[in-house]
């Protein structure tokens, strides 16, 4: 991942890092495989069958105190997008109702 986003011939002597996506939230290469490493972590219990009520209460409040948090700074955040301000727009009613309906187990993700 650090060969391919922050090769030595451009980087090494400067001590920049580099980082990708809008400059209100750039991700660096730490910032990617945290993310990835997570998303295996996660798929890998799943099916393992190893989540259980608990472990999905802990990540229904982690992810309700983040989106509050996203929530609140999503203006500034689309301000600050450029063209990619449409990402930061509100949902319409129906896009929420069907983003908090649609259940990994109803996609056929949990359970197998």
């Amino acid at each position: 991942m650090r060969d391919v986003m922050e090769p030595e011939s451009v980087f090494a002597a400067s001590g920049l890092i580099r980082a990708a996506g809008p400059v209100q939230t750039p991700m660096t290469v730490e910032a990617v495989v945290g993310h990835v490493e997570a998303l295996s972590a996660a798929l890998s219990r799943t099916l393992e069958g190893k989540v259980d009520a608990a472990l999905l209460e802990r990540a229904r409040s982690v992810h309700r105190a983040s989106m509050a948090d996203y929530l609140a700074g999503r203006g500034v955040l689309a301000a600050g997008a450029g063209v990619l301000a449409g990402l930061f727009g509100q949902h319409t009613r129906q896009e929420q109702f069907n983003h908090r309906h649609t259940r990994p187990c109803e996609r056929g993700v949990i359970g197998r």
